[in-house]
């Protein structure tokens, strides 16, 4: 995905150039400029369709506002596009124009920075025959400071997220059938385009005010789980100035009281913002009496008040997020009543309380929940929440590219911080021939993983290793021999049974 997109006229190219080249610099490698040869349109394109894709896919839209911008209709047109889709926006004005002369949308809303003004100057050689011939741009480095602090406030770190996770040096870079939590950001890949659109609707649903769930929908095996704990739930988190995200629950059979469950999930919240006066029996005393979210929406509201008085927030105030994993289970028969008491505190998303002490200004509280789409019905269905609004995420089956960017990026990734990892070419080619069908996922996955520990030691994995491995059958087949052999050890089959009936299936067909 390309992170920041930068749109601008045809008469402010070398501008235009000399801030991709601040970017980079900066560490914002990660753009599209359509004139640049490396970050924008490819030869042969249809431009018009090639921009629109390359908007939706970026997550922040920096605007070069010059009167050749506000006199180009397509530019407006990217503005009021990016507007629509819930993008970061950013104004730069790279001439000096009245204010009054700006568009209303874009003065109203988002502050913008003056790369005008200035005596301290920072200067750009930039060239790109034939639209720049070579030419030096200066840019005040006040208003660079001001856009760079702007870019971060806004979450958007420059910096990738960290690898390997702290004082794991050693960390394989590939996960296999366990989901990909917060810590395996870095090493998540293959569904970059729906992060940014998932991103793009929270947003959304924060500024519309009117729906106030995300359903992320997917097959069993999609990777629903992964896309919003390594996916969305820490870009969230890291977007702090406008954004607060829970940590994620997961129902089980203890929607409420287990080790992943709301009130373990709101005690650990409230103590990262130092609040330590509720005791989690004291929480859950209080959930069991309350059937109408009233308990939910009074401790976000302690949340909120302890992060607006700490002076974390650029906003009023954040949005908080409750994600919430595995929501079929919200629907079992095991843990029914627990499940009830969860689905029952949501109805909070719509309502208001009297007896909050200023009803009028209750926090903004948004949900996310996965869940298989073969068992959406449930949710659909439930009486509980038919008046909350919500928006969809479609996980559909990845293509190609995705799917190779699932084998190689993660060895990038070891490679980049010093543990070198070569995945040979000629094994990403027979991979990909066995990426196709329902399970092609976690089976590519799971091969990755036994391969990688197996194999990986010495520093690249290759096709005739995967052949001794036996290939996804043989590394299915092996896996599960030793955990019959050895259950008590660390499990390598996952303990959920659809996903245990699709292995064990699999593990008889022939590997051609």
């Amino acid at each position: 995905m390309s992170f920041v997109f930068l749109s601008h006229a045809s008469a402010n190219n070398a501008q235009a150039l000399a801030l991709a080249q601040w970017l980079e610099g900066n560490g914002w490698a990660d753009y599209f400029l359509d004139i640049s040869e490396t970050r924008g349109l490819i030869p042969g394109s249809q431009w018009q369709n090639a921009l629109k894709y390359a908007s939706h896919r970026c997550e922040a839209v920096v605007f070069l506002v010059s009167r050749a911008w506000l006199d180009s209709n397509w530019c407006v047109a990217e503005f009021l596009h990016a507007k629509q889709l819930g993008k970061k926006i950013f104004g730069v004005l790279i001439e000096d124009i009245p204010i009054e002369e700006l568009p209303n949308e874009l003065t109203t809303e988002w502050q913008l920075c003056d790369l005008v003004n200035g005596e301290a100057r920072a200067s750009f050689d930039v060239v790109r025959e034939p639209f720049v011939p070579p030419s030096r741009v200066d840019l005040p480095e006040l208003g660079l400071t001001a856009l760079k602090r702007g870019l971060k406030r806004a979450g958007l770190e420059a910096t990738a997220f960290p690898w390997p996770p702290e004082n794991k040096p050693e960390c394989a870079p590939y996960r296999g059938l366990k989901p990909y939590e917060a810590k395996d950001a870095a090493i998540f890949f293959g569904r970059d385009a729906a992060i940014v659109r998932g991103l793009d609707q929270v947003r959304q649903l924060r500024d519309n005010g009117i729906d106030k769930l995300l359903v992320i929908l997917g097959a069993s095996g999609a990777g629903k789980s992964s896309f919003m704990r390594a996916g969305l739930w820490p870009r969230l988190q890291r977007d702090d100035h406008h954004f607060y995200a829970l940590p994620v629950l997961r129902p089980g059979r203890a929607a409420m009281n287990g080790e992943e469950g709301l009130v373990s999930s709101l005690a650990t919240a409230l103590s990262d913002v130092g609040i330590t006066t509720a005791s989690r029996g004291e929480m859950r005393a209080r959930f069991k009496a309350d059937r109408d979210g009233e308990a939910l929406m009074g401790y976000v509201q302690q949340l909120r008040d302890a992060i607006v008085a700490r002076g974390v927030s650029d906003r009023s105030e954040p949005t908080f997020i409750l994600p919430i994993d595995q929501g079929e289970e919200l629907y079992a028969s095991d843990g029914a009543e627990e499940a009830a008491q969860l689905r029952a505190q949501l109805v909070c998303l719509e309502k208001r309380y009297d007896k909050l002490p200023d009803p009028g200004d209750r926090p903004q509280l948004l949900a996310m929940i996965t869940i298989r789409t073969d068992l959406y019905q449930h949710l659909q269905t439930d009486a509980l929440l038919q008046e909350v609004g919500r928006q969809f995420i479609d996980l559909t089956p990845m293509d190609r590219s995705e799917y190779k960017r699932i084998i190689e990026g993660p060895a990038e990734r070891a490679t980049e911080a010093g543990n070198a990892l070569l995945v040979e070419p000629a094994l990403t080619e027979q991979l990909l021939t066995k990426t196709c069908g329902a399970d092609a996922l976690p089976m590519l996955a799971f091969t990755l993983e036994r391969l990688y520990n197996d194999y990986g030691g010495d520093g690249d994995l290759t096709l005739e290793e995967y052949h001794l491995l036996g290939g996804v059958t043989g590394s299915l087949t092996a896996a599960i021999d030793a955990a019959m052999a050895a259950p008590q050890n660390a499990p390598v089959i996952p303990a959920d049974k659809v996903a245990q009936q699709r292995l064990f299936a699999y593990s008889g067909e022939a590997d051609h």
